[in-house]
């Protein structure tokens, strides 16, 4: 017997050892396309030239781990339109001396517009004749000729044939002519010349572009990015533009980088937005050295560049001040490097390999152009939290012990809020607007038109309404923190208005908001008021009206009633905006951004593009809220119309559940929207519109998104009790634990994260969820190791070899068969309590073992019990420590006591592993 006590004290060792696993969790960053890349690479080309180097060069790089070819490809582009722009001369009217005098050159003269009855301009005729002086020059060269019909009287001629009849009447050989007749532009004209070059003049490899002086840049970028990119994408050979002659018209500079963007985005296939890109800004260097400089060696460092876009880079233009090269290592030099007005200067040590260095330079650059910003246009809450974070910008920036990422997280904060900056807006346009005489001209005071030819006066059946008799309210359409109101009383002549101000939340109860009861006379620049109310109506009464010789005038003229302020519910309202892209390509969306369905103007939309394509525009509400009502105001301006779309809802930004879709009627859209009531119970963070229908066009246009509700810490805390559960759940080792009690785990984990993506539930459903995942997580049970089972299945064996008639025996045995029948739900509380049942059936069999042997038996387990179990019992319920401690203190009393004998040691021992387990 003793040697199955001791075996069975080894499988509770095993038992005891318990091993946790974090679970890691893995985020990958969405990748762009390589289009996005070269839409990027023109923006900053075009908005910044040499400027971008650095940001030319990220985009580059990006782009290289997507598609190293095309990478490649828009590197030579970038590389020759810099080129272009800085170093390329222009050769006028001849092309020149050092070109290839065989057949592998070919002069490219381009076309130009016609005039209307189908004859050459005097420009184009320009180009023929420098054209033609090249291939004189270049007597082996092929000769091209571009363009197609571009006179609007007469569609049978073309620029091309033109130009080939003209130099062929000016001497030039027949076979060296070749004619490209079809493309109306340089976009076309090249794309068409690579492809018959290519195609049927494989000797050509080199080009000389020749055109009119001021256009030799824009049609040399051109020619050679679409030779470039036709290359890559037929697998040939690149031809190479290799010089120009342009033809001298007297114009001073140059066609705009933006024409040169425009047609080098028509080449690529590519819309580019007109939205400038904020280049990087230099953060800081990192300056080093192979080996400790040496007195009279070369000084030989590598500068590397960092920049807030998480990029580096080598640079050379660094300066060097303070070295002494007869002085060895023991000296200090500044390395200064300089980029877009921001200067790094790093103290580097000649003893150092490697030094690096972080500058709040940047970060002080955005402050002095935020404090040089006119901040006036902008509301003041938007206003102050800038104002906030340009106070801890400034405190980092003071702070000579600020590192890398503080000096970056504080400017990260004050462009965000800079970005998050709302203009004021005029609340009071275009809404409802009633008046107690002459209710008629009502809406002329917040039309939008401050002239003395357009205003209400109090009259009324043609009659003067006094002043005091007079009133006039605006409907806000909403509930609004107002801070100013400016009135536009009619400035006419030596007039004198007062009047008061009044507010309300509901229309009925009216409390005073400001007055005017000077005697100055009113001008064009009408009378503001410092307003500090919160309202939905305003209202205006007059009080006294004194025209300078009139004293018939009695009653109140106002041209316009402005009113700003911020609404106070619209939990949307200057709220983070994503979306699916905006369409700025019409000119009235020119100035259209996402952003603005949260501006709080009803004039200004987001423009998301054709609505075939379903456009999606998402609200960030910063929280979770219990949802009312969502107001929708789509375009309403001009051309009546209509829209459809769906409103959908997410309590976590990644699953949406359809709230509402409009897919029918013909209600045309207006300033006021269209309300959306929410029915049952609708939580959400994130609210999502797609759009679906413009009955007027193509396109699809929000002017706001309005989102009504309130928190529901309730609820938001039950959720998160039961995200908490969920993750402590998804950290456990599964793998530990038995099947079955693994099964109900993954199946309550699989229901709570159902809950979770749902933000219709109840409290009590994430409460009872919540209940239900901790109490499966309790009952999880482990799974007993291999050795355990080992050692069962050996004692099973043993047992079964004693062939008893036992029942006790017998039911032991089976109990622990049926634990090594279906091993993945056998754990290792059940494994102990069968080696623990079988070996005392076993031991009640045996009767010939002596009280010395019994007694080192239990000392053994007591021992086992106090190194292993008693040693370590954190998370343990004290009540079953204390029983555990109690019942192997009554043992070791046993065994310590001489006169104990077999039955009294089998009891102690019996109750003390019962105790254990």
């Amino acid at each position: 017997m003793k040697n199955w006590i001791r075996k069975m004290i080894s499988v509770l060792a095993v038992c005891a050892m318990v091993i946790g696993l974090g679970v890691p969790v893995r985020t990958q960053a969405a990748e762009a396309d390589t289009d996005t890349y070269v839409q990027q690479l023109i923006a900053y080309y075009r908005d910044d030239q040499e400027n971008a180097e650095t940001d030319i060069e990220r985009v580059l790089s990006e782009m290289e781990a997507v598609d190293a070819q095309q990478a490649e490809a828009w590197r030579q582009i970038m590389d020759y339109w810099s080129y272009v722009n800085t170093d390329m001369p222009v050769n006028l009217n001849v092309a020149p001396d050092g070109l290839p005098q065989d057949d592998s050159l070919c002069i490219v003269i381009l076309g130009f517009a016609l005039n209307s009855d189908g004859t050459m301009k005097d420009e184009l005729i320009g180009r023929l004749e420098t054209g033609l002086a090249s291939a004189e020059k270049y007597p082996n060269a092929y000769v091209v000729v571009t363009g197609g019909g571009t006179a609007s009287g007469n569609p049978d001629v073309t620029e091309g044939g033109l130009m080939g009849e003209w130099l062929l009447e000016h001497g030039l050989s027949e076979d060296r002519l070749i004619i490209e007749d079809q493309a109306p532009d340089t976009v076309g004209n090249a794309e068409n010349t690579y492809r018959i070059l290519s195609e049927e003049y494989p000797s050509v490899k080199n080009l000389v572009m020749v055109t009119s002086d001021y256009h030799v840049p824009r049609g040399s970028i051109l020619f050679y990015s679409k030779c470039l990119l036709s290359a890559y994408e037929s697998g040939g050979e690149p031809l190479q533009v290799i010089a120009n002659a342009g033809y001298e018209t007297g114009s001073q500079g140059y066609e705009s980088i933006s024409l040169q963007a425009s047609g080098v985005a028509s080449v690529a296939g590519v819309s580019v937005s007109s939205e400038r890109l904020p280049l990087s800004q230099l953060t800081g260097l990192t300056v080093s050295q192979d080996q400790m400089y040496e007195a009279g060696n070369e000084l030989q460092l590598s500068v590397t560049a960092h920049y807030d876009t998480d990029f580096s880079r080598a640079v050379s233009t660094y300066t060097i001040e303070g070295f002494d090269p007869a002085q060895g290592s023991d000296q200090e030099i500044t390395v200064s490097y300089t980029e877009n007005d921001i200067t790094i200067s790093a103290q580097f040590s000649l003893s150092e390999k490697s030094q690096s260095y972080a500058s709040a330079a940047y970060l002080e650059k955005r402050i002095e152009e935020i404090e040089q910003t006119d901040l006036s246009a902008y509301t003041a809450s938007s206003v102050n939290a800038l104002q906030e974070a340009l106070i801890q910008a400034k405190e980092t920036a003071a702070q000579a012990d600020a590192d890398a990422e503080q000096i970056r997280q504080a400017y990260d904060a004050l462009n965000e809020a800079f970005d998050a900056l709302i203009k004021r807006v005029n609340i009071a346009y275009y809404m409802e607007t009633e008046a107690n005489c002459n209710d008629t001209d009502a809406y002329k005071i917040n039309d939008g038109v401050i002239d003395t030819s357009n205003y209400w006066q109090s009259v009324e059946n043609g009659q003067n309404v006094a002043s005091a008799d007079a009133q006039i309210t605006i409907d806000l359409d909403g509930l609004y923190d107002v801070d100013s109101i400016v009135v536009y009383p009619y400035w006419g002549g030596q007039r004198i208005y007062k009047y008061e101000l009044y507010g309300s939340t509901d229309g009925e109860e009216w409390f005073k908001i400001g007055e005017h009861d000077s005697d100055e006379y009113v001008t064009s620049a009408g009378i503001s008021h410092e307003i500090d109310a919160q309202v939905a109506y305003v209202r205006l009464n007059g009080l006294e009206t004194h025209v300078e010789g009139r004293d018939d005038i009695n009653n109140i003229h106002i041209v316009e009633m402005e009113v700003y302020g911020e609404e106070a519910d619209n939990l949307a309202y200057g709220k983070p905006v994503t979306s699916s892209g905006t369409d700025t390509s019409a000119g009235s969306s020119a100035g259209s951004s996402d952003a603005q369905i949260v501006d709080g103007d009803r004039t200004t939309y987001w423009d998301g593009g054709v609505y075939a394509d379903e456009p999606w525009v998402c609200v960030d509400l910063g929280e979770i809220y219990s949802l009312d009502r969502l107001n929708i105001i789509t375009y309403w301006a001009r051309n009546d119309r209509y829209y459809y779309y769906d409103l959908y809802t997410s309590v976590d930004g990644e699953n949406f559940t359809l709230l509402y879709a409009k897919d029918e009627g013909t209600q045309l859209s207006t300033i006021h929207g269209e309300d959306v009531t929410v029915d049952g119970t609708v939580h959400a963070r994130y609210v999502r519109l797609v759009g679906k229908y413009d009955s007027a066009n193509p396109s699809f246009h929000l002017n706001e998104l309005r989102v009504y509700g309130q928190s529901d810490e309730t609820w938001n805390d039950a959720r998160s009790a039961l995200a908490d559960a969920l993750q402590r759940s998804e950290a456990l080792d599964l793998s530990q634990y038995t099947a079955r009690s693994v099964q109900e785990v993954q199946e309550q984990m699989n229901a709570a994260q159902l809950l979770l993506e749902d933000g219709t539930v109840s409290t009590a459903q994430l409460t009872t969820m919540e209940s239900q995942l901790s109490d499966a997580v309790s009952a999880l049970q482990y799974k007993a190791s291999d050795p355990a089972m080992i050692a069962l299945q050996e004692l099973v064996n043993k047992a079964n070899a004693m062939a008893s008639e036992e029942e006790t025996l017998n039911a032991a045995i089976n109990a622990a068969q049926s634990l090594l029948d279906d091993p993945d739900n056998a754990s290792a509380n059940a494994v102990v309590s069968a080696l623990l049942d079988l070996s005392e059936a076993m031991q009640a069999l045996n009767t010939d073992e002596s009280v010395d042997a019994l007694r080192e038996d239990v000392q053994a387990t007591i021992d086992f019990i106090n190194d292993n179990i008693l040693t370590n019992v954190e998370g343990l319920r004290p009540a079953k420590v204390q029983a555990l401690r109690d019942a192997v203190q009554a043992a070791q009393d046993a065994v310590d006591d001489p006169e104990a004998d077999a039955d009294q040691l089998k009891a102690a021992n019996k109750a003390m592993t019962k105790a254990a387990q």
